[in-house]
């Protein structure tokens, strides 16, 4: 009989640290996405990052990590990554409202190819004579997968 009692803690307790795990997952799920809103926001192509060199101090509110991550995603897949926030905060508040996200494999697919089709889309539209980078609005990613028809 005790031995029964003893497996309905421990069934209780790890389902609390779960439960717990999962919640913290959100958080910085959300973490994240409110980080990465704040460099994206605050990017300038003229801050210090991995491929420009400057003396000049960082502008971004996040200081260097920030500016360098703001940087490396603006390369990469420009005004895509507006594509990549909201979801991740939604996921994270769904990790930490303990919601069921069973299918989260085919989420994760559909959420990568949602940026890469917001990346796209963005290097469709004329970059101006302001734009900072030799790619488009697009990012590289949105640049090679409008190459990819060619």
């Amino acid at each position: 009989m005790r031995s029964h009692y003893r497996g309905y803690l421990s069934e209780q307790i790890s389902e609390f640290t779960a439960n717990r795990f999962k919640q913290t997952i959100g958080l910085v799920m959300i973490a994240a996405s409110a980080g990465l809103s704040v460099a994206l926001m605050t990017w300038s192509a003229r801050d210090p990052s991995l491929n420009h060199a400057t003396n000049t101090p960082v502008r971004n509110l996040l200081g260097a990590p920030g500016a360098i991550i703001a940087d490396v995603v603006m390369q990469l897949i420009g005004f895509g990554a507006i594509a990549a926030i909201l979801p991740l905060a939604i996921q994270g508040m769904r990790l930490i409202r303990l919601r069921r996200g069973g299918r989260n494999f085919w989420n994760f697919g559909l959420w990568a190819l949602g940026v890469m089709a917001t990346a796209a889309t963005a290097a469709l539209l004329p970059a101006s004579d302001r734009w900072p980078l030799p790619t488009g609005l697009g990012g590289v990613v949105g640049d090679g997968l409008l190459a990819l028809p060619r």
